[in-house]
């Protein structure tokens, strides 16, 4: 956020890049193809769609104050279906190869270990557990349910209470810094 003078980066970009962060690990092709119609602002809920997600299931996700503002900070001047529009096309999403490339030039120009796109969700997923989160919050934050009869044929509950609380704990420990939140000294940051 702060290194702008040599890290250059277009701001939609580094908006993307924290946004995977902010709502849970999401996967960089689903933040890119978000559209300003996937914003439920009554229910503060964002849906990935069917369409654009890996597991082909719609993902609900509990919008906090941060992750909204990140969401909607160019809302204004935006002239496009997409959140985050091409920057010759507007009427198409940004492709997520920019992403994958802006990280290579950032691993590169930052000198840090290695790491791709898809580590967003490593991420979230581990220190999410070390803020005692438990690993089914998590992986239903990230789309991923329990494929027993029970979960595939009768839960049908969408979890949003439990979500909404994991996502506010998460978007505060980001808010408020990694660095000042105790990590075990075992957890390794490469990966």
């Amino acid at each position: 956020e702060h290194r702008t003078h040599d890290l250059k980066m277009h701001e939609s970009t580094r908006q993307i890049m924290r946004l995977c962060f902010y709502l849970g690990g999401q996967r960089p092709t689903e933040v890119c193809n978000l559209k300003w119609s996937d914003i439920d602002e009554e229910e503060m809920i964002v849906t990935i769609p069917d369409y654009v997600s890996k597991t082909k299931k719609e993902l609900l996700i509990a919008l906090t104050k941060s992750s909204y503002s990140l969401l909607t900070k160019h809302r204004e001047t935006s002239n496009s279906p997409y959140i985050f529009p091409k920057l010759t096309n507007p009427e198409e999403a940004t492709p997520v190869n920019t992403i994958s490339q802006a990280v290579g030039r950032y691993r590169s120009r930052a000198g840090i270990s290695p790491f791709i796109a898809r580590d967003f969700r490593r991420t979230f997923k581990t220190l999410t557990g070390q803020l005692n989160i438990s690993k089914e919050l998590r992986d239903r934050v990230q789309g991923h349910t329990p494929n027993d009869a029970s979960n595939k044929h009768y839960d049908r509950y969408d979890y949003m209470v439990q979500k909404r609380e994991v996502m506010e704990k998460w978007c505060t420990y980001l808010e408020n810094g990694i660095a000042k939140h105790e990590i075990s000294p075992d957890f390794n940051y490469s990966g």
